[in-house]
């Protein structure tokens, strides 16, 4: 063995653990967690992601801060040293917390999906079609329930989905996962 295969080959048995867990990372950022958000609709993921998952990774992060505080005061003689630590701790809690969010939120809404709780929940919504510039028809989906219309990819092509495209009330079946998100029922994320 030459001198540069033998120092690639330590530099990969040492670096090992590192460089899997970055390839794995990388993988699941460019596969898994783009593909999770479209068995959902939009307006769903962003209220569970400002209202239970960052309130609850901000809880967690203060959580195991008090954890680490009290362990650095019991372990560490100088008050002004542990409160330092964790202190120092809480700044790495909260990167590392907020730069896996996306890989939090998408690992939740895929075992949400794994696991329902609820199903054939209805959600009606009113369909319209109208022309473009160029005689194209293109379908406008009226929420009645906020009162605005959505043009969220998943409902659409949900709508799409049932076949015969009427103009009116649709029914749309929507599931509730272990989490309590809703996503559309029998959907082909394809």
């Amino acid at each position: 063995m030459s001198l540069v295969s033998m120092k690639i080959r330590s530099f990969f048995l040492k670096y090992s653990g590192r460089i899997i867990t970055c390839v794995v990372l990388l993988l699941l950022s460019i596969f898994f967690i783009p593909s999770q958000e479209t068995y959902y609709l939009r307006d769903t993921v962003k209220h569970f992601e400002r209202h239970i998952l960052q309130p609850g990774l901000l809880g967690f992060c203060i959580l195991l801060f008090l954890i680490i505080a009290v362990l650095r005061i019991i372990n560490v003689k100088p008050l002004k040293d542990a409160l330092f630590g964790a202190f120092t701790s809480l700044i790495f809690l909260v990167m590392i917390t907020f730069i896996f969010e996306r890989l939090a939120l998408s690992g939740i809404l895929f075992v949400n999906r794994l696991v329902t709780t609820d199903r054939d929940i209805e959600k009606q919504y009113v369909v319209k079609f109208s022309d473009d510039s160029a005689g194209i028809k293109h379908m406008l989906v009226f929420d009645p329930v906020s009162n605005e219309y959505s043009e969220d990819e998943v409902l659409i092509k949900n709508i799409r989905q049932q076949g015969v495209l009427p103009k009116g009330l649709v029914t749309v079946l929507f599931d509730k996962g272990i989490f309590g998100i809703e996503h559309p029922h029998k959907i082909d994320a394809k």
